[in-house]
Protein backbone atom coordinates (compact mmCIF):
# COMPACT_ATOMS: atom_id res chain seq x y z
CA UNK A 1 0.00 0.00 0.00
CA UNK A 2 0.69 3.63 -0.22
CA UNK A 3 1.94 3.80 3.26
CA UNK A 4 4.08 0.40 3.20
CA UNK A 5 2.04 -2.69 4.23
CA UNK A 6 1.57 -4.36 7.08
CA UNK A 7 4.00 -7.29 7.76
CA UNK A 8 2.09 -10.55 7.02
CA UNK A 9 4.71 -12.30 9.50
CA UNK A 10 3.66 -9.73 12.29
CA UNK A 11 0.37 -10.19 11.77
CA UNK A 12 0.69 -14.02 11.66
CA UNK A 13 2.64 -14.11 14.99
CA UNK A 14 0.21 -11.60 16.91
CA UNK A 15 -2.67 -13.83 15.81
CA UNK A 16 -0.79 -16.73 17.28
CA UNK A 17 0.22 -15.32 20.66
CA UNK A 18 -3.15 -13.84 21.18
CA UNK A 19 -5.29 -16.95 20.01
CA UNK A 20 -2.61 -19.18 21.91
CA UNK A 21 -3.14 -17.02 25.15
CA UNK A 22 -6.76 -17.65 24.92
CA UNK A 23 -6.54 -21.20 24.10
CA UNK A 24 -4.64 -22.09 27.22
CA UNK A 25 -6.81 -20.26 29.90
CA UNK A 26 -8.34 -23.17 31.18
CA UNK A 27 -4.95 -24.78 32.04
CA UNK A 28 -1.70 -23.92 33.42
CA UNK A 29 0.95 -23.46 31.08
CA UNK A 30 3.83 -26.55 31.52
CA UNK A 31 7.10 -24.02 32.12
CA UNK A 32 4.88 -22.44 35.12
CA UNK A 33 6.77 -25.00 37.85
CA UNK A 34 10.07 -23.66 36.21
CA UNK A 35 8.87 -19.93 36.48
CA UNK A 36 7.94 -20.19 39.89
CA UNK A 37 11.64 -20.69 41.05
CA UNK A 38 12.92 -18.23 39.31
CA UNK A 39 12.31 -14.90 41.31
CA UNK A 40 8.90 -12.88 42.84
CA UNK A 41 8.74 -11.40 39.69
CA UNK A 42 8.44 -14.55 37.33
CA UNK A 43 5.87 -16.15 40.26
CA UNK A 44 3.59 -13.30 40.16
CA UNK A 45 3.53 -14.11 36.10
CA UNK A 46 2.69 -17.21 36.93
CA UNK A 47 0.18 -17.22 38.95
CA UNK A 48 -1.96 -14.58 37.27
CA UNK A 49 -1.09 -15.59 33.42
CA UNK A 50 -2.33 -18.48 30.85
CA UNK A 51 1.63 -18.02 29.23
CA UNK A 52 3.88 -16.53 31.82
CA UNK A 53 6.38 -16.45 29.62
CA UNK A 54 5.17 -13.62 27.76
CA UNK A 55 4.48 -11.49 30.96
CA UNK A 56 5.69 -8.44 31.14
CA UNK A 57 6.32 -8.10 34.54
CA UNK A 58 3.75 -4.67 34.77
CA UNK A 59 1.80 -4.12 38.09
CA UNK A 60 -1.77 -4.63 38.86
CA UNK A 61 -2.37 -0.61 38.50
CA UNK A 62 -0.41 -0.58 35.17
CA UNK A 63 -2.49 -3.40 33.14
CA UNK A 64 -6.11 -2.09 34.39
CA UNK A 65 -4.71 1.88 33.36
CA UNK A 66 -3.82 0.36 30.16
CA UNK A 67 -7.06 -1.97 29.90
CA UNK A 68 -8.96 0.77 31.11
CA UNK A 69 -7.88 3.16 28.18
CA UNK A 70 -8.41 0.05 26.02
CA UNK A 71 -12.31 -0.17 26.77
CA UNK A 72 -13.13 3.58 26.42
CA UNK A 73 -11.55 3.31 22.60
CA UNK A 74 -13.87 0.03 21.61
CA UNK A 75 -16.76 1.67 23.71
CA UNK A 76 -17.75 3.49 20.88
CA UNK A 77 -21.78 4.57 22.28
CA UNK A 78 -20.21 5.13 25.41
CA UNK A 79 -23.15 2.87 27.34
CA UNK A 80 -20.60 1.13 29.85
CA UNK A 81 -20.34 -2.01 27.46
CA UNK A 82 -18.43 -3.36 24.44
CA UNK A 83 -20.77 -5.18 22.13
CA UNK A 84 -19.26 -7.91 19.53
CA UNK A 85 -19.45 -5.38 16.86
CA UNK A 86 -17.77 -2.71 18.27
CA UNK A 87 -14.71 -4.82 19.08
CA UNK A 88 -15.15 -5.81 15.16
CA UNK A 89 -15.45 -2.65 13.58
CA UNK A 90 -12.46 -1.47 15.91
CA UNK A 91 -10.32 -4.26 15.58
CA UNK A 92 -10.88 -4.49 11.82
CA UNK A 93 -8.83 -1.09 10.99
CA UNK A 94 -5.66 -3.46 12.17
CA UNK A 95 -4.33 -6.78 11.23
CA UNK A 96 -7.19 -8.93 12.50
CA UNK A 97 -9.49 -11.45 10.51
CA UNK A 98 -13.04 -11.48 11.21
CA UNK A 99 -11.86 -15.04 12.91
CA UNK A 100 -9.41 -13.85 15.09
CA UNK A 101 -11.96 -11.03 16.18
CA UNK A 102 -14.54 -13.95 17.15
CA UNK A 103 -12.14 -15.84 19.03
CA UNK A 104 -10.84 -12.71 21.08
CA UNK A 105 -14.11 -11.59 21.58
CA UNK A 106 -15.42 -14.79 23.11
CA UNK A 107 -11.83 -15.73 24.94
CA UNK A 108 -12.53 -12.37 26.90
CA UNK A 109 -16.68 -12.84 27.47
CA UNK A 110 -15.92 -15.28 29.84
CA UNK A 111 -19.77 -15.13 31.07
CA UNK A 112 -20.87 -15.67 27.86
CA UNK A 113 -23.22 -12.33 27.94
CA UNK A 114 -22.86 -11.32 24.61
CA UNK A 115 -20.84 -8.01 25.80
CA UNK A 116 -17.60 -7.49 27.73
CA UNK A 117 -17.49 -5.11 30.75
CA UNK A 118 -14.66 -3.10 31.70
CA UNK A 119 -13.73 -5.78 34.48
CA UNK A 120 -13.47 -8.51 31.91
CA UNK A 121 -11.32 -6.75 29.70
CA UNK A 122 -9.25 -5.80 33.04
CA UNK A 123 -9.04 -9.43 33.82
CA UNK A 124 -8.16 -10.88 30.56
CA UNK A 125 -5.55 -7.86 30.18
CA UNK A 126 -4.24 -9.64 33.31
CA UNK A 127 -4.71 -12.64 32.20
CA UNK A 128 -3.57 -12.91 28.56
CA UNK A 129 -0.54 -10.85 28.21
CA UNK A 130 -0.31 -10.80 24.54
CA UNK A 131 -3.22 -8.19 24.59
CA UNK A 132 -1.12 -5.67 26.35
CA UNK A 133 1.15 -5.42 22.94
CA UNK A 134 -1.71 -6.56 20.18
CA UNK A 135 -2.05 -3.84 17.52
CA UNK A 136 -5.02 -1.54 18.23
CA UNK A 137 -5.06 -2.90 22.20
CA UNK A 138 -2.26 -2.69 24.52
CA UNK A 139 0.27 -1.89 21.28
CA UNK A 140 -1.17 1.14 20.48
CA UNK A 141 1.15 2.08 22.90
CA UNK A 142 3.91 0.41 21.47
CA UNK A 143 5.45 1.67 18.05
CA UNK A 144 6.81 -1.64 17.57
CA UNK A 145 3.38 -2.99 16.49
CA UNK A 146 1.19 -0.21 16.24
CA UNK A 147 2.80 0.87 13.06
CA UNK A 148 3.34 -0.17 9.61
CA UNK A 149 6.96 1.80 9.87
CA UNK A 150 8.02 1.76 13.14
CA UNK A 151 10.94 3.78 12.60
CA UNK A 152 9.01 7.01 11.02
CA UNK A 153 7.02 6.74 14.58
CA UNK A 154 7.75 9.38 16.96
CA UNK A 155 6.66 7.60 20.06
CA UNK A 156 3.31 10.16 20.24
CA UNK A 157 0.90 8.58 22.95
CA UNK A 158 -2.41 7.33 21.58
CA UNK A 159 -4.33 10.41 23.08
CA UNK A 160 -1.99 12.82 21.19
CA UNK A 161 -2.19 10.95 18.22
CA UNK A 162 -6.04 10.05 18.32
CA UNK A 163 -6.18 14.54 19.52
CA UNK A 164 -4.46 15.37 16.36
CA UNK A 165 -6.00 13.22 14.26
CA UNK A 166 -9.53 14.56 14.95
CA UNK A 167 -8.00 18.22 14.72
CA UNK A 168 -7.35 16.83 10.84
CA UNK A 169 -10.88 15.68 10.86
CA UNK A 170 -12.54 18.79 11.72
CA UNK A 171 -10.05 20.21 8.97
CA UNK A 172 -11.23 17.80 6.12
CA UNK A 173 -14.98 17.77 6.81
CA UNK A 174 -16.13 20.66 5.41
CA UNK A 175 -20.11 19.90 5.70
CA UNK A 176 -19.77 19.02 9.23
CA UNK A 177 -21.47 15.88 8.92
CA UNK A 178 -19.23 13.40 10.35
CA UNK A 179 -18.16 11.78 7.53
CA UNK A 180 -14.85 12.86 5.09
CA UNK A 181 -16.09 12.42 1.63
CA UNK A 182 -13.89 11.73 -1.38
CA UNK A 183 -14.54 15.08 -2.57
CA UNK A 184 -13.70 16.74 0.83
CA UNK A 185 -10.51 14.79 1.17
CA UNK A 186 -9.71 15.72 -2.59
CA UNK A 187 -10.50 19.15 -2.42
CA UNK A 188 -8.42 19.73 1.04
CA UNK A 189 -5.69 18.11 0.13
CA UNK A 190 -5.43 19.58 -3.33
CA UNK A 191 -5.03 22.49 -1.69
CA UNK A 192 -0.88 21.26 -0.78
CA UNK A 193 -0.15 20.56 -4.16
CA UNK A 194 -1.31 16.49 -3.39
CA UNK A 195 -1.83 14.87 -7.18
CA UNK A 196 -4.81 13.22 -7.56
CA UNK A 197 -3.62 9.88 -8.01
CA UNK A 198 -1.96 9.99 -4.41
CA UNK A 199 -5.01 11.68 -3.36
CA UNK A 200 -6.92 8.55 -4.52
CA UNK A 201 -4.73 6.07 -3.00
CA UNK A 202 -4.94 7.46 0.45
CA UNK A 203 -7.80 7.59 0.60
CA UNK A 204 -8.46 3.96 -0.06
CA UNK A 205 -6.20 3.21 2.15
CA UNK A 206 -7.76 4.92 5.12
CA UNK A 207 -10.97 4.21 4.16
CA UNK A 208 -10.63 0.42 5.08
CA UNK A 209 -14.68 -0.54 5.04
CA UNK A 210 -14.70 0.53 1.76
CA UNK A 211 -17.86 2.73 2.53
CA UNK A 212 -16.56 5.87 0.48
CA UNK A 213 -16.16 7.90 3.48
CA UNK A 214 -13.94 8.09 5.91
CA UNK A 215 -14.94 8.53 9.65
CA UNK A 216 -13.22 9.60 12.59
CA UNK A 217 -12.21 6.30 13.92
CA UNK A 218 -10.64 5.48 10.92
CA UNK A 219 -8.85 8.51 10.58
CA UNK A 220 -7.56 7.77 14.05
CA UNK A 221 -6.50 4.27 13.26
CA UNK A 222 -4.79 5.30 9.81
CA UNK A 223 -2.49 7.90 12.59
CA UNK A 224 -2.05 5.35 14.62
CA UNK A 225 -0.67 2.73 11.52
CA UNK A 226 0.87 5.15 9.35
CA UNK A 227 2.68 7.70 11.40
CA UNK A 228 4.07 9.55 8.14
CA UNK A 229 0.56 10.72 7.86
CA UNK A 230 1.75 12.75 11.12
CA UNK A 231 3.95 15.16 9.96
CA UNK A 232 1.99 15.41 6.27
CA UNK A 233 1.55 18.81 4.96
CA UNK A 234 -2.60 19.52 5.12
CA UNK A 235 -2.72 16.91 7.54
CA UNK A 236 -0.15 16.43 10.78
CA UNK A 237 1.46 19.17 9.98
CA UNK A 238 -1.39 21.58 9.60
CA UNK A 239 -2.26 21.15 13.66
CA UNK A 240 1.23 20.82 14.86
Amino acid sequence: GIFSSVSCDRAKMVAFLIVSCLAFRASPWPVRSALTQRSPLTMQAAERSSWPALDDGRSLEEIHKMADAVFANLDADGDGSITNAEVRDFLSKFVYTEELVVKIFSGIDVDASGDLSAEELREAFVKFPALRTAPGLGGLENTEVRSTWPAADDGASAKDIYAMADAVFANLDANSDGIISKAEFSDWLTKYNYMEDLVTKMFSEIDVDASGGIDPDELRAAFVKFPTLRTSPGLGAAVN
